[in-house]
């Protein structure tokens, strides 16, 4: 199936606006709280939207994965939701450095912010990114993403991989 122009604009506008407001809902969550991250033993996903809204949010990505914009639909979808992994993850106590911030550290003070790294990203793993994983595959499962490949799906998790992948680094 294939939209017009103009339903094609009208469909990506309606994804934009319902993934950005899912951006607001998140810092109120409990995805943001953080002795709820620095106590997690095991993977916990946390439910981050409401269930309607995650319906919502596959009907539109089907449509146009369906019009042959899901390349687009993924970077969109990534584009808002890495600044809410980010938050997460600054929330959690973690501060972006360069290397030469790394290189002009005393030892006491890299060590300390090497065993805050290893709990963080423990609890990124657990909680940021399972969830992210989890939300990933319930707005895009079983749809062909990429426009060059009919076959392709889901399965090679661009979605999930693009809203992460500046954080995991």
């Amino acid at each position: 199936m294939r939209f017009d122009g103009a339903a094609d604009r009208a469909e990506t506008e309606r994804f934009l606006r319902a993934v950005d407001d899912l951006r607001h809902l998140a810092p109120s969550s409990s995805v943001c709280r953080r002795s709820s991250y620095r106590s997690l033993q095991s993977i916990r996903e946390i439910n981050l939207f409401p269930t309607d809204a995650i319906a919502d949010l596959h009907a539109i990505a089907s449509r146009m994965a369906a019009a042959g914009y899901g390349r687009e639909c993924v970077q969109v979808y990534a584009s808002v939701r890495k600044p809410t992994v980010d938050f997460a993850l600054r929330r959690l106590g973690v501060e972006k450095l360069s290397i030469g911030d790394v290189q002009r550290l005393d030892w006491d003070a890299l060590e300390a912010k090497i065993h805050r790294w290893i709990r963080t990203a423990r609890a990124a793993v657990r909680g940021i990114f399972a969830s992210e994983c989890r939300l990933c595959f319930h707005i895009f499962h079983d749809l062909p993403l990429c426009t060059s490949t009919a076959t392709a799906t889901v399965a090679d998790d661009a979605p999930f991989a693009e809203a992460i992948k500046g954080a995991a680094l």
